[in-house]
């Protein structure tokens, strides 16, 4: 097994407060474009990821060339909270506070929020009553497009496949039984 990008670990972080902050995140295996992870702590901390297969940006309509790591997302699970799921994004950049942020799944848009206390411009996430929403069409969908708006003003597309998805969901939630 090898360790996930920083980037999950601080997902888990935000994700669970601070507490959190020791817990090493592991790949458990790879299903289609996406990643099983589970935590080696007590609590079964479980989840999957992707990086972006594909990102256009754009600042004043023209295509401009950026330097960023791949965006990436998330779904988490938690043994302690059956039933609940935590849908996140991972720019790659500080997003603009006052622009939109969202995904859309096969057409249908799921509006996302940055964190309110600015201390993690980088991350988005859409509201609990949303992410068994969301995991449902990412279960039937294609293909997920999350849009956002950097700080230098760069509109920023990145998609994902799902492919592998629902196997991929199947797995981490029986990682965390």
């Amino acid at each position: 097994m090898k360790k996930w990008p920083l980037m999950l670990g601080l997902f888990w972080i935000l994700a669970l407060g601070p507490a959190w902050s020791q817990v090493e995140m592991v790949e458990v295996r790879a299903v289609g474009a996406w990643t099983v992870f589970k935590n080696k702590g007590a609590v079964a901390v479980c989840g999957i990821a992707a990086m972006a297969t594909k990102s256009s940006h754009k600042r004043g309509g023209s295509t401009v060339s950026v330097r960023r790591n791949p965006g990436q997302v998330y779904m988490t699970y938690r043994k302690d909270a059956p039933g609940t799921a935590q849908f996140g994004y991972w720019a790659g950049f500080p997003m603009a506070k006052d622009e939109k942020v969202s995904a859309t799944i096969d057409g249908t848009n799921f509006p996302m929020y940055l964190d309110p206390t600015g201390q993690h411009p980088e991350w988005a996430w859409v509201t609990g009553e949303l992410d068994e929403r969301i995991e449902n069409s990412m279960k039937r969908g294609s293909n997920l497009v999350v849009r956002s708006t950097s700080r230098r003003g760069t509109s920023v597309e990145d998609s994902f496949s799902l492919s592998g998805v629902t196997k991929g969901l199947q797995s981490a939630k029986q990682e965390c039984r």
